[in-house]
């Protein structure tokens, strides 16, 4: 009788076994002793119930929850954890809670996928620690909802609902991808890192994401409804292609040179850009609509070029530094457009201004600047015939 290519590979190859379930508590009367049994790339498949312990997960094993959402439950240490895991170990559809920590991730790759952490102080806790969680939910959480340090993790498609801080990143790498926080007392909280926060949502909380140092970049997001959509603490960050909409302040920079490009920043009740102390960004190609204040340049040296600002009670207020405001658009604006009477050594040239209280005060014109109707469509786009 002749065997399948592949069980013949399996037979032939030194140090492979082929995986096995381990069914709990069918067949083991524990979690304890389903791994203890467990070889490599074998399967622990739990029943529904809820299993009280703490357990560590030292080898490439799965363990899954059966059932539906929320069928089962680790109910772990409420002075310590509920698991550990490393070696590739992976978990997934799991409620895990009623521990100080949900799940501590180290070493080599390891995986979280479908678990929902709630009642915990923190959900997963990573320390020079590599893998993926995804498709998990955060909820009760008493103060992080990942906690990572030194750590190489793929974020994906995760959700954080009122946890103080729902994202801690200090020293990683890899990405977010997809996330989705409200209410948090933090979004993201990223430090010393080379991320790229990447189509997720921060939205009604006191900060959205909160970068110092490292080289983290925000791409496709919507900060929404946030009192401080983006803080840019003295790091290389580029905001790209992001929505802002009705923040307090959509992004502030303080020590930083970021670049904010290609971004629409609406609603803001503050203002949409504080470009801050010490900060020399090169803001460009954003539309900023019906924001009570486009910018707050704060003894900076931005680079303001190629935007278009339509509405509001004012454009761009400058105190000190030595900007540059070149190539814009500002429309429909009550207040004055280009305020540079605290900043004499700011320079302006080759900008449209239509329907504004009054164009540039201060400041050094070349002559270029035009009041223009730029002849714009209901978008901001121009429409034919736009200068």
């Amino acid at each position: 009788m002749r065997r399948p290519l592949a069980a013949l590979i399996v037979l032939l190859s030194p140090g492979v076994a082929a995986s096995a379930d381990l069914r709990v508590p069918s067949e083991f009367g524990s979690l304890n002793e389903a791994l203890q049994a467990a070889q490599r790339c074998d399967r622990i498949l739990l029943a529904p119930g809820t299993y009280e312990g703490s357990w560590f997960v030292g080898v490439d094993v799965l363990i899954r929850g059966e059932g539906g959402p929320g069928d089962v439950v680790l109910d772990g240490d409420e002075f310590g954890n509920t698991l550990s895991i490393a070696q590739g170990a992976r978990v997934e559809n799991l409620t895990i809670t009623g521990a100080a920590r949900g799940i501590d991730m180290f070493g080599p790759w390891t995986e979280v996928g479908g678990v929902r952490f709630d009642g915990l102080d923190i959900g997963i806790q990573a320390s020079d620690a590599s893998g993926r969680i995804h498709d998990s939910a955060f909820t009760n959480i008493g103060q992080t909802g990942i906690d990572a340090n030194r750590s190489a993790l793929w974020i994906d498609d995760t959700t954080f609902t009122d946890v103080p801080v729902a994202l801690e990143i200090i020293r990683g790498q890899g990405r977010i991808l997809r996330a989705n926080t409200t209410g948090a007392g933090w979004g993201a909280r990223v430090s010393q890192s080379g991320l790229d926060v990447l189509d997720s949502t921060f939205a009604d909380g006191d900060t959205g994401v909160f970068i110092q140092g490292g080289t983290t970049d925000v791409l496709g997001c919507r900060l929404l409804r946030n009192a401080l959509g983006v803080h840019v603490f003295d790091a290389d960050t580029t905001l790209l292609d992001n929505d802002m909409q009705d923040n307090g302040v959509g992004v502030l920079t303080t020590f930083a040179q970021a670049r904010i490009v290609g971004n629409r920043l609406s609603g803001s009740t503050e203002v949409a850009v504080q470009d801050g102390i010490g900060s020399a960004s090169l803001v460009a190609s954003n539309l900023l609509r019906d924001n009570r204040g486009a910018a707050f340049l704060q003894l900076a040296d931005t680079q303001w070029r190629n935007n278009t600002v339509l509405g509001g009670a004012s454009g761009i207020s400058a105190s000190g530094g030595a900007p540059v405001v070149r190539s814009s658009i500002f429309v429909g604006i009550s207040g004055v457009a280009v305020d540079a009477t605290s900043a004499p050594d700011l320079s302006s040239a080759w900008n449209l201004f239509w329907d504004v209280g009054a164009e540039v005060l201060g400041g050094t014109q070349d002559g270029s600047d035009r009041v223009l109707d730029p002849l714009l469509d209901a978008d901001g786009l121009p429409l034919a015939g736009s200068p």
